[in-house]
């Protein structure tokens, strides 16, 4: 499942310890990039959803997250395994560079 929050969920969703692995994408809706990325979240979903949680957030809703992760471009994605940062990647990808990335 894909989820969307703010800052009042991030912590929970993201940064709990017992988070599993999450990707987190920080991205805008008029951003053409985000757009192709999303779709490839999409796919990503139905393939490996019970395996990654994918959480979006809005940089024109959160721009606090955005500045407190160093967001300076979109798409950006954060990858976390329990609460612990492993890499951060900027631009859009494919399902299988997803995959990859994750190492799924």
């Amino acid at each position: 499942m894909i989820l969307h929050t703010d800052s009042l969920g991030f912590d929970k969703l993201v940064l709990d310890k017992n988070s599993g692995l999450v990707l987190v994408d920080f991205f805008a809706t008029w951003c053409g990039p985000c757009k192709m990325l999303g779709a490839n979240l999409e796919k990503l979903d139905k393939e490996v959803g019970d395996k990654v949680r994918i959480v979006k957030i809005d940089v024109d809703d959160n721009p606090e997250l955005a500045g407190r992760f160093g967001v300076e471009s979109i798409p950006t994605m954060l990858v976390y395994r329990n609460g612990e940062k492993e890499m951060q990647v900027v631009g859009a990808r494919t399902v299988d560079d997803l995959k990859k990335m994750l190492s799924l």
